[in-house]
C-alpha cells in the first residue's frame, strides 16, 4: 500500500524477481532464492497517457482492470536492455482512496475467466468485471526441428550428441506447469552442426491473443553421460509464440484475401470469355480483369504474372 496525493508524487514501485531452487545441492537447510532482476515502475509513467485503457485506473474505475503494459526487467540499474530479447513483466495498475477497497480481491480474480461483480447499491445484480480479454483457449502447437548450427562445446570435449528441450512449463502458470512434462528431441548426429529432422506436437491452454501469448524457453544439451545424469548445457533460445501467431494469422488473412481476388477475377473472366470478348485469349482477359480490380481497389495486392499463368492453365483445362 502506498500513500500519495498524485501519481507524480508517488514513490516508484520496485518489483524484484527471484528463482527458487527447492532443496538444491548447496541449500543450507532451506530454499535458495537466486536474484534474477528488478523492474522499477513510476506511477506517472504507467501505460500510455493518451490511452485511458492502458493508464492508471482511478478511484471511479477502481474495479476496472486496465490494459496491462510490458515493463523491462534489468539485473541492475545501469544494465543494458534489449526490446527484442530483454526480460520483461506484464502488469496492470489501479488506485483507490485510502478508505475505499476493491470489490474483488486480487486473489479472487481469474484472468482466463469472465468475472462478475455486484452492481453498486444493488448486490443482487451482477455486472461483468471490465478486464482485458486474454482469449485463453487450447492451442495446437507444432514445431518442426530441422537441426542445430554452429554449436559451441561447453568444455574440453567435442560435442557428442546434441538435443533440445522445449519447456512446456514455461508457457503455463506454476500450478498448471506441475501437471505437464517437458518435450525433448532425441540425441542423434554428433558435431557442431547436427541435423535433427523431427516434428513435435502438443496441445497447451494459453492466451490466443498475441499480446499476451507467452514465450517458450528452450535449451540445447550435449548427451555426454548416461541417462539420468545431468548433461552439459550448450545454450538457450526462445520461441516468441505471440509473434509467430500474429505472423501466421497475417499470412492466412493475406491468402484468403488473394484467393477472394482470384475468384472475382476468374468469375469475371469466364463471363467475358463467353460473351463479347470471346475472340481474346484467356490470359488477355484475366490480365484485363486483374487491372480493373486493382483500379477499383488500390489498396489490394495484385497477383503476379506467374500466378495468373498457373491459374489460367488450370482454367483452360477446366473449360475444355
Amino acid at each position: 500500500m502506498l500513500e500519495f496525493n498524485e501519481p507524480d508524487d508517488a514513490p516508484p514501485i520496485i518489483l524484484n524477481f527471484f528463482d527458487t531452487d527447492e532443496g538444491g545441492m548447496f541449500s543450507l537447510g532451506g530454499d535458495d532464492d537466486d536474484y534474477m532482476g528488478r523492474a522499477i515502475i513510476c506511477l506517472d509513467q504507467i501505460g500510455d497517457p493518451n490511452d485511458p485503457a492502458t493508464h492508471l485506473a482511478t478511484d471511479e474505475a477502481r474495479d476496472t482492470i486496465p490494459q496491462p503494459t510490458w515493463y523491462p526487467v534489468k539485473y541492475s540499474m545501469n544494465a543494458g536492455w534489449s526490446e527484442a530479447n530483454g526480460a520483461r513483466v506484464l502488469v496492470s495498475f489501479g488506485q483507490s482512496e485510502f478508505h475505499e477497497s476493491f470489490t474483488l480481491e486480487a486473489e479472487s480474480i481469474a484472468l482466463d475467466t469472465a468475472m462478475k461483480i455486484p452492481e453498486e447499491g444493488n448486490e443482487e445484480v451482477m455486472l461483468p468485471l471490465p478486464m482485458p480479454d486474454l482469449a485463453v483457449r487450447p492451442m495446437n502447437v507444432e514445431i518442426n526441428v530441422l537441426g542445430f548450427r554452429d554449436l559451441l562445446t561447453s568444455g574440453l570435449l567435442p560435442i557428442k550428441k546434441a538435443y533440445a528441450k522445449f519447456s512446456v512449463k514455461s508457457l503455463l502458470p506454476p500450478a498448471q506447469g506441475k501437471a505437464v512434462s517437458e518435450i525433448f528431441t532425441q540425441p542423434g548426429e554428433g558435431g557442431s552442426d547436427p541435423n535433427v529432422r523431427t516434428t513435435l506436437k502438443f496441445e497447451v491452454r494459453i492466451p490466443s491473443e498475441p499480446f499476451y501469448t507467452p514465450r517458450m524457453t528452450c535449451m540445447a544439451y550435449d548427451k555426454l553421460y548416461f541417462d539420468g545424469m545431468k548433461q552439459p548445457i550448450l545454450g538457450t533460445f526462445t520461441l516468441k509464440l505471440g509473434e509467430i501467431l500474429a505472423a501466421g494469422r497475417a499470412a492466412d488473412a493475406s491468402t484468403v484475401r488473394e484467393a477472394a481476388q482470384l475468384t472475382d477475377i476468374l468469375r469475371a473472366s469466364l463471363s467475358a470469355k463467353s460473351g463479347a470478348q470471346s475472340h481474346k485469349t484467356m490470359l488477355e482477359i484475366v490480365t484485363e480483369q486483374r487491372n480493373l480490380l486493382k483500379a477499383r481497389d488500390e489498396g489490394s495486392r495484385g497477383l503476379n504474372e506467374s500466378e495468373i499463368a498457373i491459374v489460367v492453365k488450370g482454367g483452360v483445362k477446366a473449360i475444355t
